[in-house]
Protein backbone atom coordinates (compact mmCIF):
# COMPACT_ATOMS: atom_id res chain seq x y z
CA UNK A 1 0.00 0.00 0.00
CA UNK A 2 0.80 3.56 -0.83
CA UNK A 3 1.72 5.70 2.28
CA UNK A 4 2.33 9.64 2.04
CA UNK A 5 5.64 9.61 0.58
CA UNK A 6 7.79 11.88 -2.17
CA UNK A 7 8.84 9.14 -3.82
CA UNK A 8 9.27 7.23 -7.67
CA UNK A 9 6.48 4.81 -7.43
CA UNK A 10 6.93 1.46 -9.62
CA UNK A 11 4.46 -1.12 -10.56
CA UNK A 12 5.26 -4.37 -11.25
CA UNK A 13 3.88 -8.03 -10.96
CA UNK A 14 4.50 -11.42 -9.06
CA UNK A 15 6.12 -13.65 -11.95
CA UNK A 16 6.49 -10.91 -14.79
CA UNK A 17 9.42 -9.30 -15.55
CA UNK A 18 7.95 -6.13 -17.23
CA UNK A 19 4.91 -4.27 -18.01
CA UNK A 20 4.13 -5.04 -21.21
CA UNK A 21 4.42 -8.33 -20.29
CA UNK A 22 1.47 -7.94 -17.68
CA UNK A 23 -0.91 -5.79 -19.75
CA UNK A 24 -0.84 -8.63 -22.08
CA UNK A 25 -3.68 -9.64 -18.98
CA UNK A 26 -6.15 -6.27 -19.85
CA UNK A 27 -9.44 -7.15 -21.29
CA UNK A 28 -9.09 -5.44 -24.98
CA UNK A 29 -12.07 -3.59 -24.11
CA UNK A 30 -10.63 -1.56 -21.52
CA UNK A 31 -6.87 -1.56 -23.25
CA UNK A 32 -8.31 0.67 -25.92
CA UNK A 33 -9.61 2.92 -23.90
CA UNK A 34 -6.76 3.20 -21.57
CA UNK A 35 -3.56 3.11 -24.71
CA UNK A 36 -5.30 6.38 -25.86
CA UNK A 37 -3.47 9.61 -26.25
CA UNK A 38 -4.80 10.88 -22.56
CA UNK A 39 -3.21 7.01 -21.56
CA UNK A 40 0.09 6.81 -23.10
CA UNK A 41 2.89 6.66 -21.38
CA UNK A 42 4.63 9.68 -22.58
CA UNK A 43 2.28 12.01 -22.32
CA UNK A 44 1.31 11.07 -18.68
CA UNK A 45 4.25 11.78 -17.54
CA UNK A 46 4.82 14.73 -19.21
CA UNK A 47 1.68 16.31 -17.93
CA UNK A 48 2.09 18.98 -15.50
CA UNK A 49 0.02 19.99 -13.28
CA UNK A 50 0.04 24.02 -12.16
CA UNK A 51 -0.29 24.17 -8.45
CA UNK A 52 -2.72 26.16 -6.90
CA UNK A 53 -6.42 25.87 -6.25
CA UNK A 54 -8.01 22.45 -6.79
CA UNK A 55 -10.77 20.26 -6.62
CA UNK A 56 -11.01 16.38 -5.95
CA UNK A 57 -12.59 15.35 -9.73
CA UNK A 58 -9.13 17.94 -11.12
CA UNK A 59 -6.75 16.18 -9.55
CA UNK A 60 -8.46 12.76 -10.60
CA UNK A 61 -9.08 13.77 -13.81
CA UNK A 62 -5.20 14.91 -14.02
CA UNK A 63 -4.08 11.30 -13.06
CA UNK A 64 -6.58 9.29 -15.30
CA UNK A 65 -7.40 11.81 -17.85
CA UNK A 66 -10.36 9.50 -19.66
CA UNK A 67 -13.18 11.23 -18.06
CA UNK A 68 -15.44 8.55 -18.13
CA UNK A 69 -13.45 6.54 -15.57
CA UNK A 70 -12.82 9.13 -13.60
CA UNK A 71 -16.38 10.41 -13.15
CA UNK A 72 -16.77 7.04 -11.52
CA UNK A 73 -13.97 7.15 -9.14
CA UNK A 74 -14.74 10.66 -7.92
CA UNK A 75 -18.56 9.55 -7.84
CA UNK A 76 -17.07 6.54 -5.74
CA UNK A 77 -15.20 8.53 -2.94
CA UNK A 78 -17.99 10.95 -2.35
CA UNK A 79 -19.98 7.36 -1.74
CA UNK A 80 -17.38 6.65 0.45
CA UNK A 81 -17.43 10.35 2.17
CA UNK A 82 -14.13 11.49 0.81
CA UNK A 83 -15.42 14.66 -0.28
CA UNK A 84 -12.16 16.76 0.09
CA UNK A 85 -8.96 16.90 -2.00
CA UNK A 86 -6.47 18.18 0.96
CA UNK A 87 -3.23 18.14 -0.90
CA UNK A 88 -0.92 16.23 -3.50
CA UNK A 89 1.35 14.17 -1.01
CA UNK A 90 3.63 12.21 -4.10
CA UNK A 91 3.90 11.78 -7.41
CA UNK A 92 5.58 8.95 -9.92
CA UNK A 93 5.78 7.72 -13.18
CA UNK A 94 2.70 5.05 -12.80
CA UNK A 95 1.16 6.95 -9.78
CA UNK A 96 -0.19 9.85 -7.99
CA UNK A 97 -0.89 10.21 -3.82
CA UNK A 98 -3.08 12.17 -2.55
CA UNK A 99 -4.39 13.15 0.81
CA UNK A 100 -8.20 13.30 1.41
CA UNK A 101 -10.15 13.93 3.89
CA UNK A 102 -13.65 12.50 4.28
CA UNK A 103 -17.11 13.68 6.74
CA UNK A 104 -15.14 11.67 9.51
CA UNK A 105 -12.23 14.84 9.48
CA UNK A 106 -10.01 11.65 9.47
CA UNK A 107 -7.20 12.15 6.55
CA UNK A 108 -6.81 9.21 3.70
CA UNK A 109 -4.03 8.64 1.59
CA UNK A 110 -5.11 7.61 -1.87
CA UNK A 111 -2.63 6.36 -4.14
CA UNK A 112 -4.23 6.44 -7.45
CA UNK A 113 -3.07 4.78 -10.68
CA UNK A 114 -2.28 6.55 -14.03
CA UNK A 115 -2.75 3.47 -15.64
CA UNK A 116 -4.95 0.73 -14.00
CA UNK A 117 -3.25 -2.69 -13.81
CA UNK A 118 -4.48 -6.47 -13.19
CA UNK A 119 -4.92 -6.62 -8.96
CA UNK A 120 -4.07 -10.58 -9.57
CA UNK A 121 -1.78 -12.69 -10.78
CA UNK A 122 -2.98 -16.13 -12.71
CA UNK A 123 -3.38 -17.53 -10.02
CA UNK A 124 -5.65 -15.57 -8.66
CA UNK A 125 -3.43 -14.07 -5.75
CA UNK A 126 -3.07 -10.45 -5.26
CA UNK A 127 -0.14 -8.95 -6.13
CA UNK A 128 1.93 -5.08 -6.27
CA UNK A 129 0.16 -2.54 -4.66
CA UNK A 130 -2.56 -4.67 -4.06
CA UNK A 131 -0.49 -6.98 -2.18
CA UNK A 132 -0.98 -4.15 0.95
CA UNK A 133 -4.25 -5.68 1.60
CA UNK A 134 -3.48 -8.99 3.09
CA UNK A 135 -0.34 -8.17 4.72
CA UNK A 136 0.23 -7.43 8.45
CA UNK A 137 -0.48 -4.35 9.76
CA UNK A 138 1.54 -4.52 12.62
CA UNK A 139 4.60 -5.27 11.02
CA UNK A 140 6.31 -1.98 9.84
CA UNK A 141 4.71 -2.55 6.77
CA UNK A 142 2.56 0.17 4.51
CA UNK A 143 -0.96 -1.55 4.65
CA UNK A 144 -3.81 -1.10 2.52
CA UNK A 145 -6.90 -0.19 3.95
CA UNK A 146 -9.10 -0.94 0.93
CA UNK A 147 -8.84 -0.87 -2.92
CA UNK A 148 -10.81 0.78 -5.64
CA UNK A 149 -10.99 -1.72 -8.92
CA UNK A 150 -12.49 -1.56 -12.70
CA UNK A 151 -14.30 -4.28 -14.12
CA UNK A 152 -17.61 -4.86 -16.29
CA UNK A 153 -17.63 -0.56 -16.55
CA UNK A 154 -17.72 0.19 -13.03
CA UNK A 155 -15.39 1.34 -10.37
CA UNK A 156 -16.04 -1.52 -7.17
CA UNK A 157 -14.90 -0.61 -3.59
CA UNK A 158 -12.91 -3.32 -1.86
CA UNK A 159 -12.10 -3.93 1.62
CA UNK A 160 -11.71 -7.99 1.54
CA UNK A 161 -10.58 -9.62 -1.60
CA UNK A 162 -12.40 -12.70 -3.03
CA UNK A 163 -10.37 -14.33 -5.43
CA UNK A 164 -13.61 -15.68 -7.04
CA UNK A 165 -15.20 -12.30 -7.61
CA UNK A 166 -12.43 -10.14 -7.88
CA UNK A 167 -9.36 -12.06 -9.79
CA UNK A 168 -10.40 -10.13 -12.92
CA UNK A 169 -10.25 -6.34 -11.35
CA UNK A 170 -8.54 -3.88 -12.55
CA UNK A 171 -6.65 -1.59 -10.21
CA UNK A 172 -7.59 1.72 -9.84
CA UNK A 173 -6.30 2.88 -6.32
CA UNK A 174 -4.99 2.27 -3.24
CA UNK A 175 -5.99 3.54 0.73
CA UNK A 176 -4.25 3.71 3.40
CA UNK A 177 -3.23 5.95 6.54
CA UNK A 178 -1.46 9.06 6.20
CA UNK A 179 1.29 8.80 8.03
CA UNK A 180 3.47 11.69 9.48
CA UNK A 181 6.94 11.13 8.34
CA UNK A 182 10.06 11.59 5.54
CA UNK A 183 11.39 9.22 3.44
CA UNK A 184 14.84 8.05 4.77
CA UNK A 185 16.80 9.22 2.29
CA UNK A 186 15.72 12.53 3.11
CA UNK A 187 17.51 11.92 6.61
CA UNK A 188 20.33 10.28 5.54
CA UNK A 189 20.81 13.84 2.97
CA UNK A 190 21.00 16.02 5.97
CA UNK A 191 24.17 13.58 7.33
CA UNK A 192 24.92 9.84 7.69
CA UNK A 193 23.12 8.01 10.70
CA UNK A 194 24.84 7.53 14.04
CA UNK A 195 24.69 3.65 15.44
CA UNK A 196 22.11 4.10 17.67
CA UNK A 197 19.57 5.32 14.65
CA UNK A 198 21.39 3.07 12.16
CA UNK A 199 20.40 -0.09 15.21
CA UNK A 200 17.03 1.52 15.84
CA UNK A 201 15.78 1.77 11.86
CA UNK A 202 17.97 -1.41 11.09
CA UNK A 203 15.88 -3.41 13.73
CA UNK A 204 12.42 -2.31 12.62
CA UNK A 205 13.34 -2.73 8.51
CA UNK A 206 14.40 -6.55 9.50
CA UNK A 207 11.20 -7.74 11.60
CA UNK A 208 9.12 -5.66 7.98
CA UNK A 209 11.17 -7.91 6.07
CA UNK A 210 10.67 -10.81 7.82
CA UNK A 211 7.25 -10.46 8.54
CA UNK A 212 7.00 -10.23 4.56
CA UNK A 213 8.61 -13.08 3.96
CA UNK A 214 7.26 -14.89 6.09
CA UNK A 215 3.82 -13.98 4.03
CA UNK A 216 5.33 -15.44 1.40
CA UNK A 217 6.88 -12.36 -0.61
CA UNK A 218 9.89 -10.43 -1.00
CA UNK A 219 9.82 -6.79 -1.05
CA UNK A 220 12.10 -6.91 -4.34
CA UNK A 221 13.07 -2.79 -4.40
CA UNK A 222 14.26 -1.94 -1.01
CA UNK A 223 16.10 1.57 -0.88
CA UNK A 224 16.19 4.75 1.05
CA UNK A 225 13.16 6.04 -0.15
CA UNK A 226 10.50 2.82 0.07
CA UNK A 227 11.15 3.88 3.45
CA UNK A 228 9.12 6.47 5.44
CA UNK A 229 10.46 7.48 9.00
CA UNK A 230 9.03 9.88 11.83
CA UNK A 231 9.49 13.10 11.74
CA UNK A 232 11.27 13.45 14.91
CA UNK A 233 12.91 11.39 17.65
CA UNK A 234 10.31 11.96 19.94
CA UNK A 235 8.07 9.96 21.64
CA UNK A 236 8.82 6.01 22.76
CA UNK A 237 9.65 4.80 19.31
CA UNK A 238 11.95 7.57 17.97
CA UNK A 239 12.83 5.29 14.97
CA UNK A 240 9.60 4.26 13.65
CA UNK A 241 9.93 3.04 10.18
CA UNK A 242 6.74 1.82 7.57
CA UNK A 243 8.16 -0.32 4.50
CA UNK A 244 6.27 1.08 1.74
CA UNK A 245 5.63 0.21 -2.18
CA UNK A 246 5.08 -3.70 -2.83
CA UNK A 247 4.83 -2.60 -6.68
CA UNK A 248 7.95 -4.92 -7.71
CA UNK A 249 6.97 -7.64 -4.91
CA UNK A 250 7.96 -11.21 -6.07
CA UNK A 251 7.07 -14.54 -4.42
CA UNK A 252 9.79 -16.22 -1.96
CA UNK A 253 12.38 -18.74 -2.72
CA UNK A 254 15.80 -19.19 -0.83
CA UNK A 255 17.78 -17.25 -3.23
CA UNK A 256 15.56 -14.62 -3.65
CA UNK A 257 15.58 -14.00 0.13
CA UNK A 258 18.91 -14.22 0.05
CA UNK A 259 19.45 -11.57 -1.89
CA UNK A 260 16.73 -9.20 -0.20
CA UNK A 261 18.96 -9.79 2.84
CA UNK A 262 21.97 -8.63 0.66
CA UNK A 263 20.40 -5.49 0.01
CA UNK A 264 19.19 -4.69 3.85
CA UNK A 265 23.15 -5.22 4.45
CA UNK A 266 24.05 -2.89 1.80
CA UNK A 267 21.23 -0.05 2.98
CA UNK A 268 22.71 -0.44 6.40
CA UNK A 269 25.58 0.66 4.94
CA UNK A 270 24.77 3.47 2.86
CA UNK A 271 22.45 5.19 5.54
CA UNK A 272 25.67 4.84 8.12
CA UNK A 273 28.84 6.92 9.71
CA UNK A 274 30.96 4.60 8.52
CA UNK A 275 33.69 5.91 11.12
CA UNK A 276 31.52 4.90 13.65
CA UNK A 277 30.09 1.49 12.60
CA UNK A 278 33.49 0.62 11.46
CA UNK A 279 34.42 -0.10 15.39
CA UNK A 280 31.36 -2.09 15.86
CA UNK A 281 31.96 -5.59 16.23
CA UNK A 282 28.57 -6.69 16.44
CA UNK A 283 27.93 -4.64 12.87
CA UNK A 284 30.77 -6.75 11.02
CA UNK A 285 29.52 -10.00 12.56
CA UNK A 286 26.34 -9.13 11.48
CA UNK A 287 27.96 -8.00 7.63
CA UNK A 288 31.30 -9.79 7.88
CA UNK A 289 31.47 -12.95 9.66
CA UNK A 290 32.89 -15.34 7.17
CA UNK A 291 30.38 -18.33 8.51
CA UNK A 292 27.18 -16.56 8.66
CA UNK A 293 27.84 -13.02 7.97
CA UNK A 294 24.77 -11.42 5.35
CA UNK A 295 27.39 -9.77 3.05
CA UNK A 296 30.22 -12.97 3.37
CA UNK A 297 29.21 -15.85 5.09
CA UNK A 298 28.55 -19.21 2.97
CA UNK A 299 25.18 -19.47 5.44
CA UNK A 300 24.08 -15.75 5.90
CA UNK A 301 22.12 -15.53 9.17
CA UNK A 302 18.23 -16.70 8.71
CA UNK A 303 15.75 -14.18 8.89
CA UNK A 304 14.68 -14.82 12.71
CA UNK A 305 18.52 -14.71 13.22
CA UNK A 306 18.84 -11.48 11.70
CA UNK A 307 16.13 -9.60 13.99
CA UNK A 308 17.22 -11.02 17.20
CA UNK A 309 21.27 -10.30 16.11
CA UNK A 310 22.77 -8.75 19.00
CA UNK A 311 23.67 -5.71 17.01
CA UNK A 312 20.19 -4.78 17.12
CA UNK A 313 19.48 -5.45 20.70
Amino acid sequence: MVEAINEEFAISMVGFDDREEKEDLIPDLFKRCVTSSTYNSSTTTDRKYTQGPATLFDMVTYALSEKVIASQVVAKLQELGLTHYEEKLGEGAFGVVLKLRGESKKDVAFKLEKRPIPIANEDKELFGDALGLKLPSDQHLGTATGLLTYHEGKVHYIENYDPEMHSNHLLVGVFSKVVDGVPLGNRVRIAPLDSEAVKGYGKQLAEALHALHSNGYIHNDLHQWNILVKNTKEGKDPYRLKLLDFGLAQKVNPERVKNEWMSFAHLLTSIASKKKLSQSPKFSDLLYNPERGLLAGDLPYSGNEIVNHPFFV
